[in-house]
């Protein structure tokens, strides 16, 4: 089984605009909301790039300034034949519409295969890889859960001690702060009753 993950060479800055605001009228999405998104979107790329100029040179006078997405795009196939097709067939329709393939990106998964031929794009040959980790998952060339249920014990691990950490932490914190408190008491106390035992000033007369 071949599985090839597909990233693209900046995807969000060839979204239309004025097509993705008709998609949120289209389902419905109210003027008003449309309106708010629109104005949130172009303050952000305003104040981002309000200290200079950033991005690529679009036009003689304006920048292309804007934030780089990557697709959660994984093509599927039993055959290096027929993934080298739907590969071919992906990247066509890709450029057709204004969507380039990274190359450097597109990685490649084996699980139990028989043809140790690369898969190619536009000639170039796309990197074998022995796990990958697609939507907060890890798949590997074992074809097995091992590799994701040891990642997330680790991450289950990590997260009890930095919850241990902090509560030990917190407990310390508050040891300090209630023996403060008492420290603070009896110095006030003290205080108190130093005043208590000063003698008055018709005691002084008998000194």
């Amino acid at each position: 089984m071949y599985i090839n993950f597909i990233d693209y060479e900046k995807a969000f800055d060839h979204v239309d605009r004025k097509t993705l605001w008709k998609l949120l009228r289209y389902y419905g999405v109210p003027e008003k909301i449309v309106n708010i998104i629109r104005l949130v979107v172009d303050w952000i790329m305003k104040t981002s790039t309000s200290e200079g100029k950033h991005g690529i040179q679009w036009t003689a006078q304006t920048q292309l300034d804007d934030l780089d997405f990557t697709d959660d795009l994984a093509l599927l196939s039993h055959t290096h034949e027929q993934m080298q097709i739907t590969k071919a067939s992906v990247s066509a329709v890709s450029v057709s519409v204004g969507l380039n393939i990274h190359e450097g990106k597109t990685k490649v998964l084996k699980f139990k295969t028989k043809n140790s031929n690369p898969i190619t794009l536009d000639g170039e040959t796309l990197e074998d890889i022995e796990s990958f980790t697609y939507l907060g998952s890890i798949i590997d060339e074992q074809g097995g859960s091992d590799a994701d249920v040891n990642s997330r014990i680790g991450k289950g691990r990590a997260a009890s001690l930095h919850l241990e950490l902090k509560t030990t932490f917190n407990q310390y914190q508050s040891h300090n702060l209630q023996y403060e408190r008492q420290h603070n008491q009896f110095y006030c106390m003290e205080l108190k009753l130093g005043e208590l035992q000063q003698p008055t000033s018709r005691m002084y007369k008998y000194l």
